[in-house]
């Protein structure tokens, strides 16, 4: 049985690894990865097993002030021994919980988040959920990984 639930701090270290891994493609996201479970204002899920082994994990910002706030997808990975399994699914719908709970009260109306052009499977499980082609939160030159790779702006509504 997998639990997703807020991440503890015990669990910072499992949680960079695992992106580390995730993410080995589109260059070194450990110090973003520690920045972003350690900074309170950001919130990570993980999806833990009974015997509590990290297999996934979301991260959302909520920035801005009352009335003009954003929640942004930094991140979601998942361990790639159980991708295509419907978990990512259950942390994305988690994440879109998340932001529902915690966003929509400062005036945030969609969750924004940024993909790579050429991860389809991850953006046919954003558009499953709603995410579409969006105007971009950061300038145009910056939606790009360090590799080069594009990225695409995408986000879904944050109503139910």
């Amino acid at each position: 049985m997998i639990t997703i639930r807020p991440l503890r701090v015990s669990e910072r270290r499992a949680v960079v690894a695992l992106g580390v891994e995730a993410f080995s493609g589109f260059g070194d996201y450990r110090p973003s990865l520690r920045a972003w479970t350690e900074n309170p204002a950001m919130q990570t899920l993980v999806a833990v097993t009974a015997d509590g082994r990290c297999l996934g994990f979301a991260v959302v910002a909520l920035v801005g002030s009352v009335g003009s706030a954003r929640a942004h997808l930094l991140a979601i990975g998942v361990d790639a021994g159980v991708r295509e399994q419907g978990l990512g699914g259950r942390l994305l719908d988690a994440a879109l919980a998340l932001a529902r709970r915690e966003a929509t009260p400062w005036g945030a109306g969609r969750l924004h988040l940024e993909v790579a052009a050429d991860n389809h499977a991850a953006r046919r499980l954003f558009a499953s959920r709603g995410f579409l082609p969006s105007t971009p939160l950061r300038p145009a030159p910056a939606l790009a990984y360090d590799d080069g790779r594009r990225a695409l702006s995408l986000s879904a509504p944050l109503d139910p």
